[in-house]
């Protein structure tokens, strides 16, 4: 609960109680990993996967942390591996069908990236980091109609994203729409 609200200090104090105690369960290694990613210790994150991954390989949500944790030191492929299998046991997962179109999108395959961007919508629709992602995408591939709406609907959702609106505003010059530039 703690973890969830945010509370990482609260966390860490909880965690270490148990691990204190020698308690170095799968579960436990997952959680202090998942600690450690959001501290921004990825290379110790995923010491602690592994060893999860070690004591229990079938351990839920283990691969989606993996691909989460690839992405953040940027390797692409490791992150596809690590998502596409979890997503064989749970292919109606928004999140890493999201993971899963960074890692496409960063790996140059941009119309698998499309097609799971839209499934992570489609998943969950108030999902602004995968509208962002269709945005980006479809920008990428120089379609920039489409990347526009994508980053509208996810500016509808959060607003105040300066990323999106740099985006869109470099697409409205594009389309000749200075007003919407200005805007953005």
């Amino acid at each position: 609960a703690y973890f969830k609200a945010n509370q990482l200090s609260k966390t860490r104090t909880l965690l270490e109680k148990f691990l204190s105690k020698d308690n170095h369960s799968p579960a436990m290694e997952l959680m202090l990993g998942s600690l450690l990613q959001a501290e921004g210790e990825i290379e110790a994150s995923l010491e602690c996967f592994h060893r999860a991954e070690k004591s229990d390989p079938t351990l839920p949500n283990l691969q989606f942390h993996f691909g989460s944790a690839y992405l953040g030191i940027r390797q692409w492929h490791k992150a596809e591996m690590a998502f596409r299998k979890f997503l064989e046991n749970d292919p109606d997962h928004a999140e890493a069908s999201h993971g899963l179109s960074i890692a496409l999108m960063r790996q140059r395959k941009f119309d698998e990236s499309i097609e799971l961007a839209l499934r992570a919508v489609g998943l969950r629709h108030f999902f602004p980091a995968a509208h962002f992602q269709l945005g980006t995408v479809l920008a990428q591939l120089n379609q920039p109609e489409r990347a526009a709406l994508a980053f509208e609907h996810g500016l509808s959702m959060k607003p105040n994203s300066m990323v999106a609106h740099r985006y869109l505003a470099r697409l409205y010059y594009r389309l000749g729409d200075f007003r919407k530039c200005h805007e953005h």
